[in-house]
């Protein structure tokens, strides 16, 4: 008995941490929206920029199933499109994203290779330099392709799309510029601790 004991005592701590992971990533994004000139005569956007997103993501395996919290770090500046040109202010705003995710491991690819899909909440403060924070709730879609780099690191190619409101309040804009949300499409690449 006391045998089975010290066996269940070692070989349960070490299967319960094998289903957790921790990873890294880094990767690009590009956004769309933000405010938008309605007026046919005045053409033109403000939004931020094209960030380079820094995350850190903590995971539990259940099989098929992973559930992940991500969070993430950009500062994609500000920038204003007009015909004949892009102006980037790099300095005016940055932002923190929290994102709950569950993916689906959808199919093999070769030997061992996995692709995963999935969605999941974002939250977002927007940090408006020599201003507010302002804090933005959306959602994303993702699809993530993984490999086994060694026995205990996952290597991963992730592309996804993040839908949330606008950065800015009504009264921050005139006419002709409205708010529209957010769009961004990005794609990282990390490794994973498991």
């Amino acid at each position: 008995m006391r045998t089975l004991a010290l066996a269940l005592s070692i070989a349960l701590p070490a299967a319960l941490n094998a289903q957790w992971s921790v990873g890294l990533s880094v990767g690009v994004g590009r956004h769309f929206g933000g405010a938008v000139s309605t007026a046919d005569s005045t053409p033109g956007s403000v939004h931020p920029g094209r960030p380079t997103l820094v995350g850190l993501t903590v995971g539990h395996d259940w099989g098929a199933v992973r559930a992940d919290l991500g969070l993430s770090y950009a500062s994609p500046g500000l920038a204003v499109e007009i015909p004949g040109g892009v102006f980037v202010d790099t300095k005016a705003v940055r932002f923190y994203s929290g994102s709950p995710e569950v993916t689906v491991r959808l199919f093999r690819v070769g030997d061992d290779g996995v692709l995963r899909v999935g969605g999941g909440g974002d939250v977002v403060a927007w940090a408006i330099t020599d201003g507010d924070t302002r804090v933005r709730v959306g959602g994303h879609v993702t699809a993530v392709y993984e490999w086994p780099v060694t026995r205990r690191f996952l290597g991963d190619v992730q592309a996804g799309v993040s839908l949330t409101p606008s950065l800015f309040d009504a009264s921050d804009l005139s006419p002709p510029f409205e708010r529209r949300s957010l769009l961004r499409p990005s794609v990282t690449i990390g490794i994973r601790y498991r």
